[in-house]
């Protein structure tokens, strides 16, 4: 496997404005792994200890919800998931899968804290893609509240307009 370059970490938008020795910090801390179509990157229910930011390929969280595996977001190249920074989660709600070849760098929990007092802007990007996922996701459960909400009311109105004596 191609050692991983600096130029590469920079597809990740966060880390344009991070200078250049925090970012060949963060690439002597952790390693580049590849994954075929189909490999899953984590699982439901491991514990979130790593960070992994996809460089090359395609990949998509999913989740059971009702019964059903839901695709609740689909990676492309430059995108981060896993451990972020003062982060709370502790274990993984879904599944991450390969959906082409990709290649992904990952680096421990305990080896981005270690680098915390010294990598300001490293951390401080890192942050930041913390808070754009959870706004991101936060959009998404008002969304899916929403929607169910319209479908409580739809199916009442359903039953109401089924029902003419009871409307009266």
């Amino acid at each position: 496997m191609k050692e991983l370059s600096i130029d590469e970490l920079k597809i990740v938008t966060e880390f344009q404005k991070v200078p250049v020795e925090q970012l060949e910090w963060l690439v002597s801390q952790g390693e580049a792994i590849e994954l075929e179509a189909g490999e899953l990157l984590f699982n439901v229910g491991d514990p979130v200890v790593i960070t992994y930011i996809l460089l090359e390929g395609k990949m998509r969280i999913c989740a059971t919800q009702s019964g059903q595996q839901k695709e609740l977001r689909v990676l492309d190249p430059g995108q981060v998931s896993g451990y972020l920074p003062y982060s709370r989660a502790t274990f993984a709600p879904a599944f991450c899968e390969a959906i082409k070849k990709s290649r992904v760098f990952k680096c421990s929990k305990e080896k981005l804290r270690e680098g915390f007092g010294t990598h300001y802007e490293l951390i401080e990007a890192m942050v930041h893609m913390m808070l754009s996922r959870v706004r991101e996701f936060t959009s998404i459960q008002q969304q899916n509240e929403k929607m169910f909400a319209l479908g409580k009311l739809s199916a009442g109105l359903a039953h109401e307009l089924n029902n003419p004596p009871a409307a009266i």
